[in-house]
């Protein structure tokens, strides 16, 4: 018997999802695959509803697949598991996750999960997919609203900034879209430099800060180093640039964080605040500002249509 499992990750249920999805299925659907039928589909990360009108469901079913969510207590945040089967499979009713750790141990996390398994079950062939998708990650990235000002229409704000990145920690642990990071800390540094691209995080008598550092990182990459009284999910750690926090984790014990800065900038309008933890896969009327050489100035109009104008 040969099987198909088709995996990708996907969040939410916003109209650039439901493009990409289309474009997936559409491959399906013409048997671009060698004719070769998927089985299973693995939607990873997504915060779709396990209901009659799920984007998920209205484009699987009507290609023959039976869509469910499962391992619900990895949803956190919202991201929920889906999982679709062609008809003449059964699903059976094991199903779980393997418990590589105690889920307990990291009660509210968002980000790490215990892999998980179910078992379908045609012709008397019974098979155990397993899905490691972030099995043994570590607190991931989460971009940060970098600048926010108000403003009215027919009103100019401007942002301006210089190319000195920092290093920064919150005493805000867990950074799902929608919390404020605030900077407890700010300390310059500068990537090419290794006699300053690496610090310490540490908490002493109760609080935390950081600290030197002998460990090392490569030229061009900011590394943050965490100890052993780090405890997991209480504080985040991040860099940022002109004072102003860009990028962060969740801190957690005895951890080498590395970022490498490769400054790209958008400009968005919605209510947001500095330091804002950022769900960019739901942003919509988003524009990239990109900076030729020798250029340091740029604007940017929102038009009525919400669509943005980019010029020098």
């Amino acid at each position: 018997m040969e099987l198909s499992v088709l995996s990708w990750n996907v969040r939410g249920e916003n109209e650039r999802t439901k493009d990409y999805l289309e474009h997936v299925l559409g491959w399906l659907k013409d048997n671009k695959n060698e004719g070769q039928e998927v089985d299973f589909i693995l939607l990873q990360e997504s915060s779709a509803k396990d209901n009659k009108d799920s984007l998920y469901r209205a484009l699987l079913e009507p290609l023959g697949y039976n869509v469910f969510k499962f391992r619900e207590q990895s949803c956190g945040r919202g991201d929920c598991y889906l999982f679709a089967a062609k008809s003449d499979w059964t699903v059976g009713e094991n199903a779980g996750y393997i418990p590589v750790w105690d889920p307990a141990q990291y009660s509210g996390s968002t980000v790490i999960r215990s892999p998980y398994f179910i078992e379908v079950e045609k012709n008397g062939v019974q098979i155990r997919l397993i899905n490691f998708h972030n099995a043994f990650g570590l607190p991931g990235m989460v971009s940060l609203a970098w600048f926010s000002e108000p403003a009215h229409p027919g009103t100019t704000v401007e942002f301006d900034w210089s190319i000195i990145y920092n290093f920064v920690w919150s005493r805000q642990g867990e950074l799902i879209p929608g919390v404020t990071f605030k900077a407890s800390q700010t300390i310059n540094t500068e990537p090419s430099d290794i006699t300053k691209n690496s610090i310490g995080f540490t908490k002493e008598a109760g609080a935390y800060r950081f600290i030197e550092t002998n460990r090392t990182t490569k030229s061009g990459t900011l590394g943050i180093y965490t100890d052993q009284t780090v405890p997991h999910g209480e504080a985040s750690v991040g860099v940022g640039m002109s004072g102003s926090g860009t990028f962060a984790v969740t801190a957690t014990p005895n951890y080498s964080f590395a970022f490498t800065p490769h400054p790209k900038y958008w400009v968005v309008f919605g209510t947001y605040e500095k330091g804002e933890v950022m769900d960019i896969e739901s942003l919509t009327s988003t524009a990239e500002i990109i900076f030729e050489p020798d250029v340091y100035s740029m604007k940017a109009i929102l038009k009525n249509d919400n669509t943005w104008e980019v010029k020098r």
